[in-house]
């Protein structure tokens, strides 16, 4: 799996709303370590698209981005 990032490691997510506050706050970030954080907004509500796809990245990674809850980050290694 190839991971697209910005400069700043952060993954390009092609159906990120940026009209959802859920949105704005939940980010993955490729680590220098060769891992991944996955942050869940505190606030607001994540646009179906982007949770779907979210959960698909996720999962391919073997984590469950339903178990994390809002306001959490989680790091995970990359598969």
């Amino acid at each position: 799996m190839t991971i697209k990032t910005n400069d700043s490691g952060f993954i390009h997510f092609g159906t990120r709303d940026w009209s959802y506050n859920g949105d704005k706050g939940t980010w993955a970030r490729l680590n220098a370590d060769n891992t991944i954080t996955v942050k869940r907004a505190a606030r607001g509500i994540i646009s179906s698209k982007y949770t779907k796809e979210l959960r698909a990245f996720c999962e391919a990674h073997g984590q469950d981005f339903d178990a994390i809850r809002s306001g959490e980050s989680v790091t995970f290694p990359v598969k």
